[in-house]
């Protein structure tokens, strides 16, 4: 796990657009802002970056670019005071197209002052899909939230996300065996005319080759705990499904992953984007703002883990 004193970050992914991650990212923050805590909302999601927007700031005035253009020198003087009580803001608004993938080193000069910044809690929005950028702030994260929806595609979307974040770690741990790298990027390709394979079943391949790297890529996955919160939930079958996708990651890639809860659908969530008001400011004491309040005294600003 990367440094981070004693800030604890929190990194709120999925795979898809449109399921809620930035309205859930936003909400959490000003919840864990009422609560006397520190926190810097961090908008990852460069090419679409709109937490801004959620949050009511129509056009921020300074964003990442203006950092990693060296407009502005020190980072601190990029990341904007919100009217929220402990809340404040990094956005990712861009209209550079070469900032939509930023390079290692602007990854690195990122996270380098992510490290240093002074916060109780960071709260990383990660761009949708399952590239590079998004699975590397999830994995630095010490609490991983998938948001789901109890839908076909975005269950689809969630388990290529988490697939791909093990897939990227196991090419770690790799990085020195060419052909080892080479085999399992040809056999996870859905692509290959040969067929995929199974994640627990590569695995086992290369564990008979490789039984010391990949006894150390398991003992560092079942260290990792990812948090499953289904979002927009309208009845309770609907409630079961975030519970049997997390079993099925369980059983499929070997991942230690439970639900955190579930998030009802709200009818005005819409009508509040569109005021640019957080719903839990428009509309307080929601069944919404409950439950996602609950997680938060469950998890994390608890010392325990379930």
């Amino acid at each position: 796990m990367m440094y981070w004193g004693n800030k604890k970050v929190i990194a709120i992914g999925g795979g898809k657009g449109g399921i809620g991650k930035s309205i859930i990212s936003s909400n959490l923050a000003i919840l864990l802002g009422r609560m006397n805590k520190k926190v810097l909302l961090v908008d990852a999601d460069l090419g679409a970056a709109n937490l801004h927007t959620l949050l009511g700031i129509r056009f921020p005035q300074y964003t990442l670019e203006d950092y990693l253009t060296e407009r502005i020198k020190t980072f601190d003087d990029i990341v904007l005071k919100t009217r929220f009580t402990g809340v404040s803001l990094l956005s990712g608004a861009s209209d550079i197209l070469s900032l939509l993938n930023p390079t290692f080193k602007e990854r690195q000069k990122i996270i380098r002052n992510l490290q240093k910044f002074d916060a109780d809690f960071i709260v990383i929005d990660l761009p949708a899909g399952t590239h590079m950028q998004a699975v590397d702030f999830f994995s630095m994260a010490h609490f991983g939230l998938v948001v789901l929806e109890p839908t076909p595609t975005s269950l689809e979307n969630a388990f290529s996300f988490l697939k791909n974040m093990l897939l990227r770690k196991l090419l770690k741990a790799f990085h020195r065996n060419v052909s080892v790298r080479v085999f399992i990027e040809e056999i996870s390709d859905p692509r290959n005319p040969k067929g995929t394979i199974r994640f627990k079943d590569m695995l086992i391949e290369l564990e008979k080759e490789h039984p010391e790297i990949v006894k150390f890529f398991k003992e560092e996955i079942a260290r990792e705990t990812v948090y499953i919160v289904a979002n927009s939930v309208e009845h309770d079958a609907q409630k079961n499904v975030a519970n049997k996708f997390a079993m099925v990651v369980n059983e499929y890639l070997n991942l230690h992953c439970i639900l955190l809860g579930n998030l009802p659908f709200e009818p005005k969530m819409k009508e509040c984007v569109v005021a640019i008001t957080p719903f839990v400011e428009k509309i307080p004491d929601s069944l919404f703002e409950k439950s996602l309040q609950h997680m938060i005294e469950s998890v994390f600003t608890s010392d325990k883990k379930f």
